[in-house]
């Protein structure tokens, strides 16, 4: 008995000890392995080349320790990991910038992109998990807009992921995304070129990575639970019919007491949403780790409410975009409802304070229908609103309209609440 225990110990050991070299290698593949039918790995799993704590798990869920910084890439290490990269839109002399922007200079803490590749085999891609170990994002503190770009296209449902993250201080952690089904296209081909950068503001906000891990066609289901409630903003009372979802794609809705159990969940950084109509989309993050079930998260969601010119034009000045969600469209149709009309002439009047900005328009829909008719749609929707201000006499010369259809969504089309947030106009800054 005794040495039947001691063969499955060191067999144990020897299983732990060949995932700590294979952490060792700058990429990983693995065909029809374990844990996915492709798993590709750009990076080396390494703590940004300063190692981790005694008996510290990087996919355990668990923060890392504050480490120290600045910290420079090794020469084996792949384009885009293991160094500081600060915004592209960062401008010296800002005082609004963390530790990492101030010990680091250009050109050396440009954003870099990742170049990823492997072996497609003949796979039919069902779906991707994208597993990205960050570190120090703090969007939420410094005002930062980040983007994120597939092979040089911008994805806005990974940035709703990216800029909800508050990681507090050199801190890294495992974020576990579930890549939406519009999007599965870019893993076809065994390559892509990621690149995570804002443009626009111009704080400083230093920001690393240690690894991406892509599972294709995952094979494993996970079992963690994160529990939580969802409740009005202002009467403080339990909403029910709210739909929670995380962003490794676990959802479920709450129930008449505004409660939720959320299984299936990823060890790492969580970044959950709560949305129910009529009421502002609302993001939380969480750990996600063997002790999840003993926390419960806890959603307030704000009341619809439109945006007023002086807000509008706050948040394009920090952000250089806005979702305008109150301007509704009848079903299939191109015509703007009633309702609307409040939040169009708050954008008039935006619009007659700053004659020369210069704004696109930009309409997207859900996945329902034919693809086609959803762009002709989505572009005929944003014509729609320009139409309504110039009948209003207001300066168009600047504004140019466009739609992407189905093609950028934010949400999943799986469930009406994802549906709506999808069908939304955009409004982005072309120009100062």
């Amino acid at each position: 008995m005794r040495l039947a225990l001691t063969f499955f110990y060191l067999i144990g050991c020897i299983q732990s000890v060949s995932a700590q070299l294979d952490w060792k290698q700058p990429t990983v593949y693995t065909y029809n392995g374990k844990e996915a039918e492709i798993l590709y790995r750009y990076g080396d799993v390494d703590n940004m080349n300063m190692g981790w704590s005694p008996g510290y798990n990087p996919f355990s869920g668990n923060n890392t320790l504050p480490h120290i910084f600045p910290f420079e890439p090794a020469p084996s290490d792949p384009a885009g990991t293991d160094r500081i990269m600060v915004c592209s839109g960062y401008k010296a002399g800002n005082r609004n910038t963390d530790g990492y922007t101030a010990v680091t200079e250009r050109p050396v803490n440009n954003p870099v992109p990742l170049f990823l590749k492997w072996d497609k085999k003949d796979v039919l891609v069902k779906k991707v998990v994208m597993q990205l170990f960050v570190d120090d994002f703090q969007p939420t503190v410094f005002g930062k807009n980040y983007q994120v770009f597939f092979d040089g296209e911008r994805i806005p449902y990974l940035e709703y992921v990216i800029n909800s993250l508050s990681q507090s201080g050199p801190i890294g952690k495992l974020i576990t995304i579930d890549i939406l089904p519009q999007y599965l296209s870019f893993f076809e081909d065994g390559e892509l070129s990621l690149i995570i950068d804002d443009p626009y503001t111009d704080s400083g906000d230093g920001f690393a990575i240690d690894f991406v891990q892509l599972l294709i066609n995952p094979k494993n289901t996970s079992t963690s639970l994160v529990k939580g409630k969802v409740l009005h903003q202002q009467t403080r009372k339990p909403i029910a019919g709210a739909l929670v979802t995380a962003s490794n794609g676990a959802q479920v809705y709450t129930g008449k007491d505004g409660q939720f159990r959320l299984g299936g969940m990823t060890p790492g950084l969580a970044v959950i949403s709560a949305v129910k109509t009529g009421f502002r989309q609302s993001f939380v993050n969480t750990d996600v780790n063997a002790k999840s079930a003993s926390t419960v998260i806890i959603f307030e969601l704000y009341p619809f409410a439109n945006e007023d010119a002086g807000n509008m034009q706050r948040i394009l000045k920090e952000k250089g975009q806005l979702d305008l969600y109150g301007i509704r469209f009848d079903a299939n149709s191109d015509k703007i409802r009633p309702e609307s009309a409040s939040l169009l002439n708050e954008l008039l009047t935006l619009l007659q304070q700053n004659p020369t900005l210069k704004l696109e328009f930009i309409g997207h829909t859900d996945a329902d229908g034919d693809e086609a008719a959803n762009l002709s749609l989505s572009t005929k929707r944003a014509e729609a609103v320009l139409a309504w201000l110039k009948n209003k006499n207001a300066p168009v010369k600047n504004l140019v309209a466009r739609g992407y259809g189905e093609s950028k969504p934010i949400a999943s089309n799986k469930t009406a609440e994802g549906k709506e947030l999808n069908r939304r106009v955009e409004i982005k800054v072309l120009s100062q």
